[in-house]
Order: C-alpha cells, then structure tokens, then sequence
C-alpha cells in the first residue's frame, strides 16, 4: 500500500541505540567559576583554586548529564527535559525544590 511505512527494523530486530557522545565546551571560564563563587559568598579567589573548581564543576556537571540522558533514554525520548535533570540530581544527593 502506498500510504504505509516498512518497520525500521526488518526481522524483528531490535532498534539499536545510537551511542551518544557528550562533548562539555571549556566550561566553566575563570569569569563564570568567579561568579559562582560570588554566589556562594566568596570574596577573594587565589590563582590557583580556578583550576580545582573547574574540575569538580565539570564532574558534576558531567555526572548530572549522563543521568540525566539515562532517564531520557529509558522514557525512549530524543530530548532531556527539565523532570529528567531534576530526577537526576536527586537521585545524586542534591534536591531541588520548585520543579
């Protein structure tokens, strides 16, 4: 019939899943760790403590995306939507309230 659709996969196979690559751009620069830090109530910053605090805030921020993308990829949706972030912080230890 013209109007329908083969299956994407022929046999019944499984659709494979396509192995996602996260790629970070330089995140954070020394002025966004210096406003996080501002944030946080800090007034001074040595030098040598920006490349400690990008380190741990490119792990974290790693570690929330890959679990985020978990609960995005077990949904079978394309897209991480703002409930997947908050699942994945909260299953890390870190609650957030309002969402």
């Amino acid at each position: 019939m013209p109007g329908k659709k083969k299956p994407a996969t022929a046999g019944g196979q499984p659709k494979r899943r396509i192995t996602r690559v996260i790629y970070i751009r330089p995140f954070p620069t020394k002025a966004s760790t210096r406003r996080l830090a501002r944030r946080g109530g800090v007034k001074r910053l040595g030098g040598g403590v920006y490349d400690d605090m990008q380190k741990k805030i490119r792990g974290f921020v790693e570690e929330t995306t890959r679990l985020a993308v978990t609960y995005m990829d077990h949904a079978r949706r394309k897209t991480v939507r703002a409930d997947d972030v908050v699942h994945a912080l909260k299953r890390s230890g870190h609650v957030l309230y309002g969402y």
